[in-house]
């Protein structure tokens, strides 16, 4: 079901992307590269991620709190 909506998405905008000129075609192009890109990234695992907190809970182990 993800894979057919995505893919209808592409379709409906098939003609508008006929439409782009050469250099909106390749910044588009660029985009669909890196989504690809990511796509095709290995999925993190709990032995990847960092074992270090960061943003809100590295905020709050160093003791700051929000002011309202």
């Amino acid at each position: 079901m993800f894979f057919e909506a995505k893919m209808a998405v592409f379709e409906a905008m098939k003609p508008d992307i006929e439409a782009l000129a050469p250099v909106e075609r390749r910044k588009f192009a660029e985009l669909c590269r890196r989504w690809s890109e990511l796509a095709e990234a290995p999925v993190p695992t709990a032995e990847s991620r960092p074992t270090r907190p960061s943003g809100v809970l590295l905020e709050l182990s160093r003791g700051h709190r929000s002011e309202e």
